[in-house]
C-alpha cells in the first residue's frame, strides 16, 4: 500500500508539472513598510505622477501644483515663480549633463539645466494635451500627447519649435526605443515609427496596455489580458506563459536592468519571478524608480512612496 500511494504520489506530481500555468491566483503578502512623502513634508500637491533622479543625485518630482527637487531631506517647490511654464506637469527626461526636460499638461515643455529654467516650448497649435511620455533619438526630441498626438523638437537649434508627426495616433502614453526606431503605447493599441523613413505609424498590437525599456536594450509589452513579453525586431512580441491577474499597467526594473516588479491594474505590484510576493498602494500608476543607493521610490496619487 505504501509503494502504491508513492507511485500515485509520483504521478500526480508529474502531471501537475506537464500542465503549463496560464493564469495566477494571488493572496497578497501583507503591504511592505512605506515612507510616503506629501504635502506636509513639502510637496506642492499631493499627487505625484512621475519621479526620475539627475547625474547629481537629486529626485525630480511632478505633481498637479509643481516640479520637486528632493535631495533626500527637503523638498525644494520651482512653479511659475521659477519660470515653469506651467504647474501642473506630467512627465520627466533627464539627459546627460543634468538637462531635464519637463513635460506640462498643456501641451508645453520646461527645460532646466542644474535646477535651473533655461527654455520654455509652447504647445502645438490646437494641440493641447497633456505631454505623457518623453523620447531623445540623436538630436530630435520626441514627446506624446494625450489627446494631441506626437510631436518632435529639432535640439540642434535652441529657437526651434515643435512640429507634428504626421499619421501618429491620437493619445500617445509611452514611448521607449528599439534598433533606431521610436516604439508608442497609445489609447488604442502600440504603434512603431521608424524615423529615417517616410512610412508613417505602423500598428504593431491592439491589446497593449504597457510598454518600458529596460537599459539592457530590451522592450517589455503588456497585455489586457495579463500577459507580458518582449517585442522582437520584427515587431513581434515574445510572450511569457503565464499570464498574470488582471491588467498589466506599468514595470519596474532593478537597478541591473532586469525586470523587477509588474504592476497590474494601476495598484498591486507583484514580483516579476515570484508572484507570490506583491504590495499595494493605492493609487500607484507611475513608473517605479530605483535610485544610485537602490533605494525604490514609487509615485501614487497620495504622495510619494519610498519603500523602508
Amino acid at each position: 500500500m505504501r509503494s502504491l500511494n508513492a507511485t500515485l504520489l509520483m504521478f500526480l506530481l508529474c502531471l501537475l508539472a506537464a500542465v503549463p500555468a496560464r493564469s495566477m491566483e494571488l493572496a497578497l503578502s501583507p503591504d511592505p513598510p512605506f515612507r510616503i512623502y506629501t504635502v506636509a513634508d513639502g510637496l506642492n500637491q499631493r499627487t505625484v505622477l512621475e519621479v526620475a533622479q539627475d547625474d547629481d543625485g537629486y529626485l525630480w518630482i511632478t505633481t498637479f501644483g509643481g516640479l520637486n527637487r528632493f535631495d533626500g531631506q527637503r523638498l525644494e517647490s520651482l512653479t511659475t515663480r521659477q519660470g515653469m511654464r506651467l504647474n501642473q506637469v506630467q512627465s520627466l527626461l533627464v539627459n546627460e549633463g543634468n538637462r531635464l526636460w519637463v513635460g506640462d499638461v498643456g501641451g508645453g515643455l520646461t527645460l532646466l539645466q542644474d535646477g535651473r529654467v533655461v527654455r520654455t516650448v509652447e504647445p502645438l497649435e490646437g494641440r493641447q494635451g497633456v505631454v505623457r511620455a518623453f523620447l531623445r533619438v540623436g538630436d530630435t526630441l520626441y514627446y506624446g500627447l494625450d489627446p494631441g498626438g506626437f510631436a518632435a523638437l529639432d535640439l540642434r537649434d535652441p529657437a526651434a519649435q515643435p512640429v507634428a508627426v504626421p499619421s501618429a495616433p491620437s493619445s500617445v502614453l509611452r514611448l521607449a526605443p528599439m534598433d533606431g526606431s521610436v516604439i508608442a503605447l497609445a489609447r488604442d493599441g502600440l504603434y512603431r515609427l521608424r524615423p529615417d523613413t517616410d512610412d508613417g505609424f505602423e500598428m504593431l498590437l491592439e491589446t497593449a496596455s504597457g510598454l518600458r525599456a529596460s537599459e539592457l536594450g530590451y522592450v517589455v509589452v503588456g497585455n489586457e489580458d495579463g500577459r507580458i513579453g518582449r517585442l522582437l525586431d520584427s515587431g513581434q512580441v515574445q510572450w511569457q506563459e503565464t499570464a498574470y491577474p488582471g491588467r498589466v499597467t506599468e514595470f519596474g526594473f532593478d537597478p541591473q536592468g532586469g525586470l523587477g516588479w509588474v504592476l497590474i491594474d494601476e495598484r498591486t505590484w507583484l514580483k516579476a519571478e515570484d508572484p507570490s510576493r506583491s504590495f499595494s498602494l493605492e493609487g500607484a500608476d507611475g513608473t517605479m524608480l530605483f535610485d544610485h543607493e537602490q533605494v525604490q521610490w514609487i509615485p501614487t496619487r497620495h504622495g510619494l512612496a519610498r519603500h523602508l
